[in-house]
């Protein structure tokens, strides 16, 4: 585990915040390799959406609280929206849906912009 990631905890909100669009770039590249791929995608690019939403949502949030931010409560339904299609993307990986590798990485595009770049204020 890199130092950066075991000590978040200790880190201000705006390093978080660095550090969880970073890793997030690095998670949709690897989901974009994986659609092109012959087979698409498996039950396994859920596990790596969901591992990246149960540690990154969450030390968004702790710093959120610490930094005493004043949308916190906002963001917080803002992840809850990413957690419920989340959910959605489950559920139609699980019945074979299709077109659920298209919906994957346009989901993950458009989350990056909304969240990162319109939410968090960082750029492109």
């Amino acid at each position: 585990m890199a130092k950066s990631e075991k000590h978040k905890g200790e880190l201000d909100y705006s390093t978080v915040v660095t550090i969880n669009a970073k890793r997030y770039r690095e998670l949709v590249a690897k989901v974009e390799s994986l659609a092109n791929t012959e087979n698409g995608f498996d039950g396994d690019v859920f596990y790596v959406l969901a591992n990246y939403a149960e540690g990154s949502l969450l030390d968004e949030e702790l710093a959120l609280m610490k930094a005493d931010v004043a949308t916190r409560q906002e963001h917080h339904l803002h992840h809850q929206k990413f957690l419920a299609r989340l959910d959605q993307i489950r559920k139609g990986l699980e019945q074979g849906n299709p077109q659920i590798n298209k919906e994957i990485v346009a989901f993950l595009d458009g989350w990056y912009n909304e969240h990162f770049v319109g939410f968090h204020g960082l750029s492109m």
